[in-house]
């Protein structure tokens, strides 16, 4: 399912762990507003990005060690590496820069 020009849905909820991670209704709609307002004006700044972990289900973000509240459960977040920039580069255009609304931006 296409999210965005750049962005699908599989891309959002990609995993390696064998664990079924299908998010619902609300989620989607989430991560549609993730991929659009957020993720989008990334890749068209800074180019290519390789998302690591978007939407997690309970039990994935369980596997994972994810916190029980993490916003990765919501369709709410998503962790990447830029390919062509340094993650503080493109996280200090995030911060002060892009003019997007979010919630949080974690530099890890």
């Amino acid at each position: 399912m296409q999210l965005t020009k750049d962005f699908t849905l599989e891309e959002l909820t990609r995993t390696d762990t064998g664990v079924v991670n299908i998010p619902g209704e609300a989620e989607k709609e989430k991560l549609l507003c993730l991929a659009t307002y957020i993720l989008q004006p990334i890749r068209e700044r800074w180019g290519g990005l390789i998302v690591t972990s978007g939407f997690r289900c309970p039990a994935l973000n369980a596997q994972v060690g994810g916190v029980a509240a993490s916003q990765h459960v919501k369709g709410e977040a998503a962790d990447f590496i830029a390919h062509d920039a340094s993650l503080d580069d493109v996280f200090k255009w995030i911060v002060n820069g892009s003019g997007s609304r979010f919630g949080q931006c974690i530099r890890e």
